[in-house]
């Protein structure tokens, strides 16, 4: 009896806690789904002077999207299976203030767009299901994979290896299983490219570490 009921206990914790886990998930989509809608209530046309570059204040906020487009640079950001709402907003952030003019997500397509501070209405974003290599011949996309045990990155020379027909594509993958080893294996001209670090820990947050391959492309790419 005692061991039917210690039974009979842990499976109404179990079911407990199931339960507490999916009402959790259930207010967080509504908190992403009344952020958004408040959002798009208050900037309805997708422009404002919100969180623009000072230079570009005194343009039509209609304007916003041709002059950023015009300021972009031949680099996509891909977001592989990225987990985390404010991973996905910063990360097309910051691929909005380096000027990259495309943001691939694949996976995941709910997130949080109050940590975008308005940055999605000025570079592209696309959502797919899923990525093998004919998508990035199709989209003429030379891919460098940000992962452990590849080139380091201060040791990568991005303009070797894009051109006048190709656009460079930064992939990052989630921080639990990066960038799926069969992808990479089937993109024959990949570079996949390290972060160097020097201490304890071995991952970057996901975010972050789309932000330095961002300015280390950047970098080179302008200087």
């Amino acid at each position: 009896m005692v061991i039917i009921f210690i039974s009979f206990v842990i499976l109404c914790l179990n079911l407990y806690f199931w339960l507490h886990n999916k009402n959790n998930r259930i207010l967080e989509n509504n908190r992403i789904l009344e952020n958004n809608r408040i959002l798009e209530k208050n900037y309805p046309e997708g422009v404002t002077r919100f969180n623009i570059d000072t230079n570009y204040k005194k343009f039509n906020p209609k304007l916003y999207k041709k002059i950023s487009e015009k300021l972009s640079l031949p680099l996509h950001l891909m977001l592989f299976n990225i987990s985390g709402d404010a991973n996905i907003a910063l990360s097309i952030r910051t691929a909005a203030v380096y000027g990259c003019s495309d943001v691939w997500i694949v996976g995941k397509k709910k997130f949080n767009k109050r940590a975008l501070v308005g940055a999605h209405h000025y570079i592209n974003i696309h959502k797919i299901d899923i990525v093998d290599a004919e998508f990035f011949i199709k989209h003429n996309l030379q891919p460098f994979v940000i992962e452990q045990n590849g080139v380091p990155i201060e040791e990568i020379k991005f303009k070797n290896h894009i051109n006048s027909n190709n656009k460079a594509c930064l992939i990052v993958g989630s921080e639990v299983e990066g960038v799926p080893l069969n992808l990479i294996k089937s993109l024959k001209n990949a570079q996949v490219v390290s972060i160097s670090q020097y201490g304890m820990i071995k991952s970057l947050n996901v975010s972050i570490a789309a932000s330095i391959a961002i300015y280390e492309y950047t970098k080179q790419l302008r200087g």
